[in-house]
């Protein structure tokens, strides 16, 4: 039967549109529709800074509260805008679409860092301003032999501030190849952060830290998505640490209960989920 997103509650989710395949769209709008319950006045103000798709949202699921639309009619007039722009990536039937496609339409292009880059060796510095930093970024390492234990994202994230993204050209001059250093500045923290996982050996780490200012802003993790066999699920992250899993399919509008997301535990676990392997995760602003 049709829902309605009341404000105190267990989670809700997505039921899965069996004509027009919706898994894709059902695992990504579960998490940022219960993410929007919490304090919904604040994440529509986020959603709409943010723009895109993600604007339309918040506007859309303030309908769903109100007892205007269901949540299934708020997921298919979203997809029915995605499709009339990009009907290829956006295909109704039994084709499905993917996370990454999903996500650029969520988070439009921009830019939440500047960089320059610096030579550690002979101090040269490149003018150019660089746009680092977007709410939707694809998340991988270049080796699946290394990283037994796994890299934090993090770490990850350290790193793709910091990687120059060319060697210097004073230090070519004497034949020396020295890679340059990205200094980056965080000039507005992101309120939501959608992942894309493209290695098995990424550790999901509680939150993520910026320093905006000589102000600490953090992210925690709130949502995974997972793929395989051509369905999408997903695991929404109470502000307590208490897991709720959805599938469209099996589990309807209700997500099922799981055990609380201790501190300290293998987050490598939560790269599975039954037959199905991590694609995404999704971090917001602690409010």
């Amino acid at each position: 039967m049709p829902h309605l997103i009341p404000h105190v509650r267990k989670p809700v989710g997505l039921i899965w549109d069996s004509e027009n395949w919706s898994c894709a769209y059902d695992a990504s709008f579960t998490i940022l529709a219960n993410l929007w319950a919490e304090d919904s006045q604040r994440w529509t103000g986020y959603f709409g800074h943010m723009g895109g798709v993600l604007g339309e949202l918040g506007v859309l699921f303030q309908s769903v509260s109100d007892g205007m639309v269901t949540l299934e009619t708020a997921r298919n007039l979203v997809r029915r805008g995605m499709n009339a722009r990009q009907p290829d990536h956006f295909p109704y039937g039994s084709n499905t679409t993917s996370i990454d496609r999903i996500a650029q339409q969520l988070f439009p292009s921009k830019h939440f860092a500047v960089g320059r880059q610096v030579c550690r060796r002979c101090h040269f510095c490149d003018d150019k301003g660089y746009r680092m930093l977007e709410s939707y970024l694809s998340a991988g390492l270049k080796s699946t032999d290394e990283y037994p234990d796994g890299v934090h994202l993090t770490s990850w994230l350290e790193r793709y501030l910091s990687r120059g993204k060319q060697f210097c050209p004073s230090c070519r001059l004497v034949g020396v190849r020295q890679k340059l250093d990205m200094q980056t500045q965080v000039t507005e923290v992101p309120p939501i952060m959608l992942l894309d996982i493209t290695h098995k050996r990424l550790v999901f780490s509680e939150e993520l830290c910026f320093n905006v200012g000589g102000r600490l802003f953090k992210l925690k993790l709130r949502g995974i998505i997972y793929g395989g066999q051509a369905h999408f699920t997903c695991r929404f992250i109470q502000k307590d640490g208490s897991m709720w899993f959805h599938d469209g399919i099996t589990t309807g509008n209700s997500c099922i209960r799981e055990n609380r997301l201790q501190d300290g535990e293998d987050r490598l676990q939560l790269h599975k989920c039954g037959e199905k392997s991590a694609v995404a995760v999704i971090y917001a602003l602690v409010l």
